[in-house]
């Protein structure tokens, strides 16, 4: 952070004025040569008010004028410095030259100029005399250096030629006979060396008719056609089963072929102090050439990827940069302070590089399908030590256009095309493919399903759903049990789609029916999310049902997952719950959150619902009451026994008596009359038993007496 106090007092509107500018008043940008990228965000603020800020990537110097009113002020210059994985140069700032106009005080003293330096007309600065050219103090002004000298920007004194060597010609090539190429040699201009008379440099170079991905035929250059590619003896054969060949694009590509142009795809440009116009093509590479001050270089490939059936392309590329102990350079600068370097970047989006590479360094990115800038930015630095970068062996691979040059196996997911004969294509949904080079696909087990094509496993349906006809998702009927012998169960497919602000965040259920709530093709999703920055995702696709407390019949779980999740979300085992609880009084209720704001990729939400409660069974969770019978009717009503969903069986009237029956008494009463009636039974049997026996022994006493008589 800069901060710089002013005061101003003069005539009424004319107020403060900070430019910033390239020429003379305030450059900044984002990189370690002070040149191109820009991270930011970059702020200016006036008395603490911010009145600029920039943040992005910028391949340029950015003018501003920031207007003040009278009085005294303090301006600051803020940089936020981004956390990045990429080399800790691409996060920088350089400021220099600034300038404010209108202030109340003027320098105190005159300053002297520095050597190689002239003051301005207006005296209010200094002025770099330029190449070729020295400060004269006798006279104050910028005169020529003499035939044999050489100045440089910010060298004090002109100095003293040495001999050419070959960092100091251009190369041009002629065109390829009989396999080798001419090459003339033009020295670069301005020339800060003397030429020698005789110079030994190699005259030809080995090259192709054609450029690689093709071939000779007849007089001219052919290319594969589809379902074909180039192999190693220069024929076309047909791609192998279970595989697939990208078209390709090659640019700088060795060791037998010299490039003498690159297309109008390419371009290249330097500003700065440069030595030439851009990057040199130099046969089977360009470099940055030897520049003579700060200077930023671009190369730029404009293409277009087609994708394939991977949805992305990648490039290439082989790159150094090199140290230069170069008659331009007097003392050896400080390596560790260097700010020298190379840097890739794809559509202003810099790559994940080495900034420098004294030895060759291989690297792929990819590139998603479409079109796209690559730009290669080499940042040389005044004072510091001398660089010089070379790029070769540039391949964009999956373009639009291009050549079959070589075949790779179908990845895991993905089958040969049998209808083509070449490329692959995704398994499509319901099916699956977990080896790489294969020709048909695997059909999902039941209950198991892929959620998009060229899917390397099957997903299994969580408890409570199951997979559809097509085994491209897991629907529910949103009712669930713990078991499939459990008598209990709930029913949730009455709660409308829910759509609550929790914070700066905005979160819309569908516990049931999936809904496309994504604003990014993301699907059919149960669980939606709108960042704060307006961004939509997926993040409940698939559901189960769990109860962690069999026990417990008025809580469960209900967990979610999905395959769509911001980029710092991306692990697949991500998940969130719903913790729904059995609330009788709150009808179809409102989730809050109840995660920390530290978790944001597996998120928690607490839901009270009546419908959460099991579903209502009569036999199990009322019980029969009957009320008092009130001229001769009484009411039948039952009184539920645990919280459940569900209206309780309607209460209705039936027949009584108004008077009141002792049943005990009763009951002893009936008991008593048996007991009696047992005993009469008893005593008439006893009685007449007894009657049967006087009567027999009064017969027997008459026969005795009539045989007597």
């Amino acid at each position: 952070m800069a901060k710089y106090s002013l005061s101003r007092r003069s005539v009424p509107n004319v107020g403060l004025i900070l430019t910033v500018s390239q020429r003379n008043l305030f450059l900044y940008s984002e990189n370690t040569s002070g040149f191109n990228v820009f991270f930011g965000p970059f702020a200016i603020f006036l008395d603490s008010k911010e009145v600029y800020t920039y943040s992005g990537t910028t391949f340029g110097f950015i003018d501003v004028t920031i207007p003040a009113p009278l009085g005294t002020h303090v301006v600051t210059l803020r940089f936020t410095k981004m956390v990045t994985s990429v080399n800790a140069r691409s996060s920088y700032v350089a400021i220099s030259q600034i300038v404010f106009h209108g202030t109340v005080d003027a320098a105190p003293r005159c300053i002297n100029c520095p050597a190689g330096f002239v003051s301005s007309p207006s005296r209010g600065s200094c002025i770099d005399c330029g190449v070729n050219k020295y400060h004269y103090a006798l006279k104050d002004q910028c005169v020529d250096c003499s035939n044999n000298t050489f100045r440089l920007p910010q060298f004090p004194v002109c100095r003293l030629k040495q001999i050419c060597n070959e960092l100091d010609y251009f190369k041009v090539y002629g065109t390829c006979i009989r396999n080798f190429s001419s090459i003339t040699y033009t020295l670069m201009t301005p020339a800060f060396c003397t030429e020698p008379t005789s110079l030994d440099l190699p005259q030809n170079r080995p090259c192709l008719t054609c450029p690689p991905g093709q071939y000779w035929y007849g007089d001219i250059c052919q290319t594969c056609p589809d379902g074909k590619y180039l192999a190693l003896d220069n024929r076309c054969v047909d791609i192998p089963v279970g595989h697939y060949s990208h078209k390709n694009i090659l640019y700088l590509y060795s060791p037998v072929r010299s490039w003498s142009h690159l297309g109008s795809e390419v371009s290249t440009s330097c500003t700065g102090y440069c030595s030439s116009s851009g990057w040199r093509l130099m046969g089977d590479h360009v470099d940055s050439g030897i520049n003579y001050g700060t200077a930023n270089l671009l190369f730029n490939i404009s293409t277009e990827i087609e994708g394939g059936p991977f949805g992305e392309g990648r490039v290439n590329f082989r790159y150094k940069t090199l140290s230069i102990n170069s008659h331009y350079i007097t003392t050896q600068r400080d390596p560790s302070s260097n700010l020298s370097g190379l840097q890739f970047f794809i559509d202003n989006q810099l790559q994940d590089m080495p900034y420098e590479s004294p030895v060759e360094s291989d690297i792929w990115f990819p590139i998603p399908a479409g079109k796209h800038n690559l730009v290669w930015s080499f940042s040389q630095i005044l004072n510091t030590e001398m660089k010089l970068a070379q790029l070769s062996h540039i391949r964009i691979e999956g373009t639009m256009t291009g050549y079959h040059i070589d075949t790779s196996p179908c990845p895991a997911g993905y089958i040969h095309n049998p209808s083509t004969n070449s490329g692959c294509i995704p398994c499509p949904l319901g099916t699956y493919q977990f080896r790489a080079g294969q020709q048909s696909c695997i059909p999902c087990a039941p209950n198991t399903v892929t959620l998009e094509p060229g899917s390397v496993e099957c997903t299994p349906c969580g408890a409570g759903s199951f997979s559809n006809d097509k085994l491209s998702d897991c629907v529910t009927n949103c009712v669930f049990s713990p078991s499939t012998n459990s008598t209990i169960e709930y029913q949730l497919a009455s709660i409308p789609e829910t759509v609550v602000q929790l914070g700066s965040e905005k979160y819309v259920f569908n516990l049931c029916q999936k809904a496309i709530h994504c604003i990014n093709g993301c699907g059919l999703s149960h669980i939606a999310q709108q960042t704060a920055n307006g961004n939509t995702f997926n993040i409940g696709h698939l559901i189960e049902f769990v109860m962690p407390n069999p026990s417990n019949e008025t809580s469960f779980l209900l967990r979610y997952k999905s395959r769509d999740r911001p980029a710092y979300c991306n692990n697949p085992s991500n998940t969130q719950t719903i913790n729904m609880i059995c609330d009788m009084d709150a009808a179809f209720g409102i989730p809050t959150k109840i995660s920390p704001p530290s978790e944001v990729c597996n998120l928690r939400f607490e839901w009270a619902s009546l419908y959460a409660c099991k579903k209502c069974v009569l036999d199990r969770d009322f019980v029969r009451k009957e009320g008092q019978c009130i001229g001769g009717r009484k009411t039948i009503f039952y009184q539920r026994l645990s919280p459940c969903n569900g209206e309780a069986p309607q209460d209705y009237d039936v027949n009584c008596s108004d008077v009141g029956v002792n049943y005990g008494l009763i009951f002893g009463l009936l008991i008593l009359c048996v007991i009696i009636l047992l005993l009469l039974v008893v005593g008439v049997l006893y009685f007449y038993r007894r009657k049967r026996g006087l009567e027999i022994k009064y017969r027997n006493f008459e026969t005795q007496v009539d045989s007597t008589l």
